[in-house]
């Protein structure tokens, strides 16, 4: 489950909230708003370590560093159609409970009908994950959230 927040509405800063409500391991990613997370600016989060964001090199449960200094790992994701993204990989234990911050929406949000259109196409119909069998398969299975 993946739910988001206002952590800072005046500088357009949301809090993602990533739930494993299952009891096994899953590596979900992202797609909000017909976006996948992170994809669009991989290389200015790999050039700038104070993003904390690296390259991930085994599937293992994300640290709870807390909702300011979490980062998710990036990785390569390849689509049963052959297309490969580069994206946040977001991998929980059974039972989990994982945040972070995301900015960069005050411009959007100085419109509040667009930010607010914006905000409830991700909660209601815009934001699914893919599953990691999705990603080790190559299927494009999402579940909607």
């Amino acid at each position: 489950m993946v739910t988001w927040e206002w952590y800072d509405k005046s500088q357009g800063i949301i809090k993602w909230t990533f739930t494993n409500t299952g009891k096994a391991q899953e590596s979900v990613i992202l797609l909000r708003n017909g976006y996948y997370f992170g994809g669009a600016f991989w290389p200015v989060y790999v050039a700038n370590p104070e993003f904390g964001v690296t390259w991930m090199t085994e599937v293992k449960p994300l640290v709870d560093n807390g909702a300011e200094n979490n980062a998710p790992p990036i990785a390569p994701v390849t689509f049963s159609n052959g297309y490969t993204q580069v994206l946040f990989v977001f991998t929980l234990s059974g039972g989990q409970t994982w945040s972070m911050l995301e900015g960069g929406l005050i411009i959007l949000c100085l419109n509040p009908r667009a930010c607010t259109r914006w905000m409830t196409q991700c909660s209601r119909r815009g934001a699914s994950v893919t599953t990691r069998n999705a990603l080790k398969t190559g299927t494009n299975k999402q579940k909607q959230i």
